[in-house]
């Protein structure tokens, strides 16, 4: 079955080139540290001495540190608490050129989002617009034309085939959820 990471997720960049790898959730302390909510699986993009993008500026992070709530991070660009404040729901990027290829079979939220949904009729439903963690698998959530948000759970009964090239994926909508 297809599988999506949340890593590297998010078209929600700045641009098409830039990928979110963390969301600022709030400060922490007096010198300008960040709680961030990580969005990659690779731990060691969002490490001390890794370098991010925030608003398209360069950010370099001085400190890293893993709490029970996410990250707490301290960027070279963010001088205090105040600032820090001011950063709320900013996001992370870094370019897309970056992203390692996804492991055989499974995709990033980035390669999903927006991606044209068919059935196996060749009808088509909309595209994806959100995916939904629900810890024991995704929900896409497809946006459709003139009809209410579909919910499709993300598994290999109901995802027949992804292909990111052609910006296509293949679903069997079970019934009563269409």
């Amino acid at each position: 079955m297809p599988h999506t990471s949340p890593t590297d997720h998010s078209p929600n960049a700045s641009d098409d080139d830039s990928v979110v790898v963390g969301r600022v959730v709030g400060a922490w302390g007096i010198q300008g540290d960040l709680k961030v909510r990580s969005l990659t699986d690779v731990p060691e993009r969002l490490s001390e001495g890794g370098l991010v993008y925030m608003d398209g500026r360069p950010a370099r992070i001085e400190r890293a540190r893993s709490t029970k709530a996410g990250l707490r991070l301290k960027l070279d660009i963010v001088a205090d608490r105040t600032q820090a404040e001011t950063l709320r729901g900013a996001q992370l990027t870094v370019p897309r050129s970056e992203v390692r290829p996804a492991p055989e079979g499974t995709f990033y939220h980035f390669q999903i989002i927006e991606i044209e949904v068919f059935t196996e009729d060749e009808e088509l439903l909309g595209q994806v617009r959100e995916i939904l963690d629900t810890g024991g698998n995704d929900v896409y959530v497809i946006g459709r034309p003139n009809d209410k948000d579909l919910l499709l759970p993300a598994i290999a009964d109901v995802v027949l085939s992804i292909d990111v090239d052609r910006n296509r994926m293949t679903v069997r909508v079970p019934e009563g959820l269409g």
